[in-house]
């Protein structure tokens, strides 16, 4: 792969990255947040590499213009940035697919680190086998008492709200 195709790539899998898909529910343009983000990424984008003008409007809308090198007519170029909702499956597909690789070669650069965890997570899993056994117990038991407090406190607002009416 050649400079310009590796630029090309790695310019394809930031944008394939970013979670565009419209929302259908939404009645505001774009329908999503990080749609707009997306637009404002594209434009920044757009001014290191040399457009002038740019822009985004408040619905997303990028606009820039690459000043002319030769007479000739004016061309525009539109793209549409979101994807729809029956396409998300190929987002999560590919994103599925892109994290393993990146996990496999981050585990490449980082083979020591990774052996020293591996020893300390069984060294500590043989001493205490039922940690995440544990770890659910106690959530669980949070759940409980998180859930007595908010009866506990609707009580107290009870008693307070009867207390002002005498």
């Amino acid at each position: 792969m050649n400079d310009l195709q590796k630029k090309i790539y790695e310019r394809f899998i930031k944008y394939v990255k970013v979670d565009t898909t419209s929302n259908g529910m939404s009645q505001t343009v774009p329908t999503t947040a990080s749609q707009l983000d997306f637009g404002k990424m594209l434009a920044q984008e757009m001014k290191e590499i040399g457009f002038s003008n740019v822009d985004i409007d408040k619905n997303g809308f990028v606009f820039g213009e690459i000043p002319a090198n030769a007479e000739g007519p004016s061309i525009g170029f539109l793209a549409h940035m979101d994807t729809v909702e029956e396409y998300q499956h190929l987002y999560d597909k590919y994103s599925k697919i892109f994290f393993e690789k990146r996990k496999k070669a981050f585990k490449e650069e980082h083979k020591e680190e990774f052996r020293k965890y591996n020893k300390a997570y069984h060294a500590v899993s043989k001493k205490y086998p039922d940690v995440g056994q544990a770890r659910r117990a106690l959530k669980a038991r949070l759940d409980d008492l998180n859930k007595e407090e908010a009866g506990r406190a609707a009580k107290l607002q009870m008693i307070r709200d009867e207390s002002k009416a005498m």
